[in-house]
């Protein structure tokens, strides 16, 4: 390996793009970053495609533009993207991305993924066992359904990174994380969508390079043409990438635009929903929907700004919630709160607000590590991940609700686990957790003090945890 040789890792998240060029050590050299928050969760047309990649473009340019400035010529010597979810991006014959009117996803419920779940077409097979790629089968079933022209028009079926990394290569692909799984996608999926297996990307390792840049691409991100793209992979695996969290029994913990709990089996638990960090590790999955927004919005209504939220607003309220006791006065703000938060923020102090709000998130990973547990996980190792680490009281909250210490890793972890991938797949290491060895930092611990363990030990058995959401929980007896 030469000397001053980088990755370039992009992670396209609900609330940012973030592009790096990170070294060996898993050190990052150069980084930039563009908003992305508003996007839809799947269905994106030509102009939120256009938006996304445009938002990948300024991204990598700001990071070339640093990398210049500490005297370095942008030439990384692989790519990799991690990339939220977004399953269903669909391209006619003609690659043109087929429009559905943003109304109607904006009203989708998850009924035709979960019908997708309890088909006849399955038998006795595990539908669960192609992880995020019944997202993908039942979002494209819903097309079939409600917008059958369309749907008639499609040829290629995937997901926002699958689409990323096409507008890099050429290539229809993705990774098991991010797609079905395993290697192939099921025989069911030409019954549930009418499109035939072929339409659906192509299926690979992570970290396994699928082409080099294309000369368009090139030119649009200022590289060379000759830089090879690896897969990729889903932005949840990446994160437990980026902490180290890849053997049985390490739980990564996503605290960012959602929260999300995920728990490394080994192998594969029957009928729950999950994917694999890598090719035979398999992580059970469940997440909280839209911590952030929460937290934002009760920023927002205590002091009446809007979007963005400036971080220094957190660190003050982080300083007003401290002293408040465990409990909040009895004040319980759940994330998914539907009450007037103006109202709460008019009769109660901010600190109290604050914490109350940070103690929701907390009760709500107590109840996904309980419901992991119950279903046969094992989680011993915590790590957090997110922009939500730098919340010092949450991360505390977050402790003493489950528990057991937090490990944090500094940056951005689902970055570090894109130059993971983009690191193997330039032979800088020979396999993934060789590279997770060498990248991955050292961690901070963050431990609750015992009585505040024991307060929300006391304060979970008096309410209903949250259980969260994952695909295909109605099959399960899992939600209403």
């Amino acid at each position: 390996m030469r000397e001053a040789a980088f990755v370039l890792a992009i992670d396209m998240g609900s609330s940012w793009c973030k592009a790096a060029y990170v070294d060996a050590t898993g050190q990052t050299v150069s980084e930039g970053r563009v908003y992305t928050r508003g996007g839809p969760p799947f269905g994106h047309d030509a102009a939120e495609l256009a938006r996304s990649w445009t938002a990948l473009v300024e991204a990598i340019h700001k990071a070339n533009d640093g990398l210049r400035m500490l005297g370095h010529v942008p030439s990384p010597d692989a790519i990799a993207i991690s990339c939220r979810k977004a399953p269903g991006v669909w391209l006619d014959g003609n690659n043109e991305p087929v429009n559905v009117p943003r109304a109607a996803i904006e009203g989708v419920d998850r009924d035709d993924i979960d019908d997708s779940y309890a088909a006849d077409v399955w038998g006795d097979s595990d539908p669960f066992a192609y992880g995020y790629g019944l997202d993908l089968i039942g979002n494209t079933r819903w097309l079939r359904h409600h917008f059958p022209d369309e749907c008639s028009r499609v040829r290629k079926a995937g997901t926002l990174h699958t689409w990323l990394v096409w507008k890099l290569t050429g290539c229809w692909v993705t990774s098991l994380a991010a797609g079905a799984g395993q290697f192939a996608w099921p025989e069911a999926v030409t019954i549930l969508t009418g499109l035939p297996t072929n339409a659906f990307p192509h299926v690979t390792e992570s970290f396994r390079p699928v082409a080099t840049v294309t000369a368009f691409a090139a030119k649009s991100l200022g590289l060379p043409v000759d830089i090879p793209v690896v897969a990729g992979t889903h932005d949840g695996a990446a994160a437990n990438l980026g902490v180290g969290a890849v053997g049985p029994g390490d739980a990564c913990l996503t605290l960012g635009t959602n929260g999300v709990l995920r728990v490394v089996t080994g192998a594969r638990l029957f009928r729950q929903f999950g994917y694999p960090i890598v090719e035979g590790r398999w992580a059970m999955v469940r997440d909280i929907v839209g911590i952030a927004p929460h937290l934002d919005a009760v920023v927002i209504a205590i002091d009446g700004a809007g979007l963005p939220v400036a971080p220094t607003r957190h660190r003050l309220l982080m300083a007003e919630a401290e002293p408040v006791p465990p409990g909040a006065g009895g004040l319980s703000l759940p994330v998914g709160y539907s009450g007037s938060l103006a109202s709460l923020a008019a009769s109660h102090s901010a600190g109290v607000v604050y914490r109350a709000a940070l103690e929701g998130i907390g009760l709500a990973f107590c109840g996904l590590v309980q419901v992991a547990r119950a279903a046969g996980a094992a989680p011993q190792r915590f790590f957090a991940t997110g922009g939500g680490t730098a919340n010092t009281l949450l991360l505390t909250i977050v402790s003493g609700c489950i528990g057991a210490p937090v490990l944090t890793i500094p940056d951005e972890a689902g970055m570090r686990g894109a130059a993971i991938l983009a690191g193997v797949g330039a032979g800088w290491y020979s396999t993934v957790d060789e590279a997770v060895a060498a990248m991955v930092p050292e961690g901070r611990e963050v431990v609750a003090p015992p009585e505040l363990m024991q307060a929300y030990a006391e304060l979970a058995l008096t309410i209903d945890l949250p259980a969260g959401v994952a695909p295909g929980d109605k099959v399960r007896g899992l939600a209403d």
